[in-house]
């Protein structure tokens, strides 16, 4: 079983535990054996107006810490050649309101990567960005935006039903103007955010693709 360490910056030890990978959540720490990730996230998500609930927040940490660990363990290593053993420990905002989801969760990443997860969640966690003047968006719901038929076929059918989304994409290199195309011909209104967010792994992980719009 391999643990991933994701805290604020201030909860990192100077002495690292043997055989841990440890992140720093929304700031750059600038230790070549600690990775971290979202490191402009705060100050992104307060420049476009927008203030993240404290549930909304604590449940992207969670993500982008599932997103770092998946990255940074290689199969190679495990006992068939594929099936790894993780071991996450994410600092939140509040985390006794994941507690009842945990197992739910962990069987949700089983499924999505076959391997197995051990969620563990503590707190401590950086809190959430608050705009100082917050942006009102047109729209009455989320849809996810790949540049993939299926993401597709869902935008087609919301915006065939009245509806106003905004589109969220997660894009590497080269899609976000297809992305931002198929945004404005399944409805003019439509609005799309591309979220970039960096990955950086800590001396001696894999090498992880980098993600955003860039």
């Amino acid at each position: 079983m391999r643990k991933i360490i994701c805290s604020p910056e201030r909860l990192i030890p100077q002495q690292l535990e043997e055989g841990t990978k440890y992140f720093t959540t929304y700031s750059n720490p600038r230790r070549g054996n600690v990775g971290y990730f979202g490191s402009t996230l705060v100050k992104d998500i307060q420049r476009v107006g927008l203030r993240p609930s404290e549930t909304v927040w604590d449940f992207n940490t969670i993500a982008l810490s599932v997103a770092a660990a998946d990255n940074t363990l290689t199969r190679k290593n495990s006992e068939d050649g594929w099936t790894r053993q993780i071991d996450p420990t994410v600092h939140l905002c509040n985390p006794a309101a994941w507690e009842p989801v945990k197992k739910d969760l962990e069987k949700i990443l089983r499924f999505l990567t076959g391997d197995f997860w051990y969620l563990t969640f503590n707190d401590g966690g950086v809190m959430p960005p608050f705009a100082k003047k917050k942006k009102q968006l047109d729209c009455d719901c989320v849809s996810l935006l790949s540049g993939g038929i299926d993401s597709l076929v869902g935008a087609i059918d919301l915006t065939a039903d009245n509806h106003k989304p905004i589109f969220v994409s997660q894009v590497v290199r080269g899609d976000a103007k297809a992305q931002r195309n198929f945004a404005k011909k399944s409805d003019r209104k439509a609005s799309i955010s591309n979220g970039a967010t960096r990955f950086t792994l800590p001396k001696g992980s894999r090498k992880v693709r980098q993600e955003g719009d860039q």
